[in-house]
């Protein structure tokens, strides 16, 4: 066995137990001190086999490691250090597990916690396994540690300088293999974009211990609230349109891009047509799935077919309310649903005050988003889908966007044009009630003003601007009777839905917006969640409104009402949670009031798609009697399965286009309206990487969802339970903020690309330059799961030049994490700077997409 070596000097002991005794109040014999250091340090770096970790270099075969450790070895120590880990489940305990580790520590570096600040060896416990450096083997000689101030934050003592021999072996390059790619640029210009390094290594052993393992979520009931209370409230023999979400063996591939091309162009027209080819194939499929299950239901059900999508498998048939039941037992049933009558609009809660500043308009907004540099014209190809009520396609803001699209995916059939064609379509004699009128809102809009924050025209003024002139579609999904909230309160329903995002897909949209949702089962396996998981599977980029109801019961069904119709809740923000699946009470068992956590949407709830929150940009949003930077409406998490909601915050309350008037504006608010400010956002990205790579067919929406949870303000951390909501500030934020606003990165580099874990233990390496005076780094990383599927827990290190770790998001619950180092005012070392990715527990091949940003001058401004 190796040995470990310390400082020698007695006096040097008696100083080091002095100092751990002071600043960890602990009660360390110092007379014992030299056997418990040795003895933990033996506890903590050998392996099952009694033997410490081997220091010999990894090899590129994964079956051969080193002369002293042969792969089942291997592979059965990192087995062992897992069930280890898991076995120490108490957070406390394993607080004072690491407390006895100290003497055999770095220094621990401040790392920017989830508030945006930094937190040394001082902050409150709960963050203290945020901080932790990893454990690693002491070489030989007495080496001191350098000292080390970051920020002016003073780490702890540390007797020794420590070193990891398995984390600092060479590595496996793997650049530009299949799943590990990385490309750098200038910000904003990409025209000097080139490769970076990216490496592997794998059988790391674990630095962490996060206790047990998630709970994959299982749906509470097979049936929605709203089509139970429709079905307690029906006459034995009424029928009505049920979506029925069935088992889906068909496994999506990504469709190709149309590059830059310009839209109806000979190379834009022969990629449609590979398009189509798939979703025709497609359609054959879902269409004999459909056929043998109605015809396997005959016994339970009469099932009459009405449409069935080839986005995924949720056929929208006519039945009895009465047949429901018997056919939801089936295996081959997920959910069933109430086709009209679940899905609406999040429309725009009241403020209380009207604002009278008419300057806190959409040029607020590009300002706080920082995406005017990039709004330039080799930066405006591609294609934005905004999913909603309809477009005032007169607008002075929405009249001049060549070549954009409208149709009406309500009354328009399966093509959304009626009896017409592009761009906007034409009712007719099989189609009479085709139209894009927006009647939303009492006959202000919903869509409209959504178009105008997006993709308006400086008609009105520059400061009506919208955030990118890339040219914006417009899918109307609304049937216009949302003034008759009997049976439709929303005007959606998810036959429309369904057909608008096919749409979306058959007219090449990069980016969809979704400021539509329903109460769902906020677990990622509602029909919704499925919609849009299946849409990112086909290379949408997918932006979901997380919902306006952190304050509001859920709606019932009134029956003796005339007519019969939904009621809502009250929306009060200082009463107690009351809305379906919202937490009731905090980790300590106390009482909660709204905003209620847990209440976000279905479509906020996927795994695949980004939630967004809602943000003032001015004033305070003003609702119930709350005033807040963050709306007190805004939906909050965690979902069911313990994942972070919202994902990032959008900026709402500005002025855009009104539909009531060619001139009019309106105040747009809600996570309605933040949500488009991030879908615009999100097509600047897409634009950037494609014109980066050349449109290279590794690119994916994955690159784009990591290049936005990167551009916010909040770090991820280890809370102490995948299952803890606490109120205390830091702790309760991400599942308010997610990582909070959003900036895009300039006067720096860009660093973007993906790599493929496939087990645990496995860590890839890129390598990012940091030039003198830099004033910060941002790392985050994103990974797509279906659900349903065992999580996969990555975690992200930031490491400086001289190998200690200076950022760290470990949080292990959810599909994102985010790191950052601020350099202050003297700025960063230069250097080569690490950033790391770990596959703590990996189940599956997983793919990582991994953004990291380094800026010269404003990176947190």
């Amino acid at each position: 066995m190796q040995s470990f070596h310390v400082l020698g000097s007695t006096a040097a002991k008696i100083f080091t137990c002095l100092i751990i005794f002071i600043l960890l109040i602990t009660t360390i014999s110092c007379g014992s001190s030299q056997n418990s250091s040795d003895s933990s340090q033996n506890d903590v770096f050998k392996d099952s086999t009694g033997s410490a970790p081997s220091g010999q270099s990894l090899s590129s075969s994964r079956t051969s490691r080193g002369p002293e450790v042969n792969s089942q070895q291997r592979a059965n120590n990192v087995q062992a250090q897992i069930t280890k880990n898991r076995n120490r489940r108490s957070f406390w305990s394993r607080l004072q597990f690491w407390k006895r580790q100290s003497a055999t520590r770095t220094p621990i570096p401040a790392v920017r916690s989830s508030r945006g600040d930094f937190r040394g060896s001082d902050s409150v416990r709960r963050t203290s396994r945020t901080q932790a450096t990893v454990p690693t083997k002491i070489p030989s000689g007495n080496i001191k540690a350098p000292a080390q101030t970051v920020n002016n934050v003073l780490p702890v003592f540390a007797s020794h300088w420590v070193t990891d021999p398995l984390w600092n072996a060479p590595a496996k390059d793997v650049s530009g293999q299949t799943g590990f790619q990385g490309v750098v640029f200038d910000t904003p210009d990409v025209r000097s974009a080139k490769n970076v390094q990216v490496t592997l290594q794998t059988g790391v052993e674990l630095p962490f211990d996060k206790g047990p393992a998630l709970i994959v979520p299982t749906s509470p009931s097979k049936i929605s609230v709203e089509l139970r209370e429709r079905i307690d409230n029906s006459g034995p023999n009424e029928r009505g349109k049920i979506v029925i979400h069935l088992r889906d063996p068909i496994k999506l591939k990504q469709m190709p891009r149309s590059k830059s091309h310009d839209r109806n162009s000979s190379e834009w027209l022969a990629v449609q047509a590979q398009r189509r080819s798939y979703m025709n194939d497609l359609q054959i499929a879902r269409d004999k799935q459909v056929k043998m299950f109605v015809e396997q239901a005959a016994d339970r059900a009469d099932l009459k077919v009405l449409f069935v999508p080839w986005l995924a498998s949720t056929p929208i048939v006519d039945m009895r309310f009465a047949d429901v039941e018997g056919l939801a037992a089936s295996n081959d049933v997920v959910t069933m649903h109430l086709n009209a009558g679940e899905l609406e609009f999040y429309h725009n809660p009241h403020q209380g005050i009207v604002d009278p500043d008419t300057k806190d308009d959409i040029l607020d907004v590009r300002n706080a988003l920082r995406t005017d540099p990039y709004d330039k014209p080799g930066l405006r190809n591609g294609f934005i889908g905004v999913i909603d009520s309809g477009k005032s396609i007169t607008h002075n803001m929405l009249d001049d966007n060549p070549g954009a699209w409208a149709g009406d995916c309500f009354y328009g059939g399966n093509n959304c044009w009626g009896d017409g064609a592009a761009p906007n379509g034409a009712a007719g004699a099989q189609f009479p009630n085709y139209n894009l009128i927006d009647e939303s809102s009492g006959g202000n809009g919903h869509g409209t003003p959504i178009l105008g924050g997006v993709r308006g025209s400086n008609d009105l003024g520059d400061e009506l601007r919208g955030i990118t002139q890339i040219t914006t579609d417009s899918w109307k999904i609304s049937d216009n009777t949302i003034a008759n909230p009997a049976f439709n309160p929303g005007g959606v329903d998810y036959g429309a839905a369904q057909t608008a995002i096919q749409k979306a897909v058959d007219s090449m949209n990069d980016v969809i917006n979704n400021s539509y949702g329903n109460w769902g089962n906020h677990n990622g396996l509602d029909v919704l969640a499925t919609h849009f998981d299946n849409a990112y599977d086909l290379g949408l980029i997918v932006i979901a409104a997380n919902g306006n109801d952190a304050c509001s019961t859920r709606r019932v069904w009134n029956a003796a009402a005339t007519p019969p119709q939904w009621v809502w809740g009250d929306g009060d923000c200082t009463d107690s949670p009351n809305r379906q699946g919202a937490i009731t009470t905090d980790h300590n068992g106390s009482a909660m009031t709204e905003p209620a956590f847990r209440s976000v949407g279905a479509g906020g709830s996927a795994h695949k798609a980004i939630g967004v929150g809602a943000h003032e940009i001015d004033p305070l949003c003003v609702f119930w009697g709350v005033n807040s930077n963050v709306c007190s409406y805004s939906s909050r998490g965690p979902t069911t399965d313990g994942r972070y909601k919202p994902d990032i915050l959008g900026y709402t309350n500005y002025e855009s286009s009104n539909a009531s008037g060619n001139n009019a504006t309106m105040e747009m608010t809600g996570t309605s309206g933040a949500s488009p400010t991030i879908a615009a956002m999100a097509q600047i990205f897409n634009n950037l990487f494609e014109k980066a790579t050349n449109t290279a067919d590794w690119l994916s929406p994955g690159h784009v969802y990591a290049a936005l949870i990167g551009s916010g303000e909040h770090s991820t951390k280890w809370e102490g339970s995948y299952t803890y909501i606490g109120t205390e500030p830091g702790v309760a934020t991400l599942n308010i903020e997610g990582v909070g606003r959003p900036k895009m990165p300039v006067n720096g580099t860009v660093t973007f690309g993906g790599v493929t874990l496939g087990n645990t233990g496995d860590l890839a390496t890129v390598n990012v330059n940091v030039p003198q005076g830099a004033c910060g780094v941002k790392g985050a990383i994103w990974w797509p799961e279906s659900a349903g599927q065992d999580h996969n827990d990555i975690d992200l290190i930031i490491r400086n030049p001289n190998n200690i770790i200076v950022g760290l998001a470990e949080s292990g619950n959810s599909v994102w994490e985010r790191a950052s180092v601020d350099g202050g005012v003297k700025g960063l070392p230069v250097g080569q700077y690490k950033v790391q990715i770990l596959g703590f527990e990996v189940n599956s091949q997983q793919p990582v997409y991994y953004s990291i940003s380094v800026s010269k001058s404003q990176c947190w401004g």
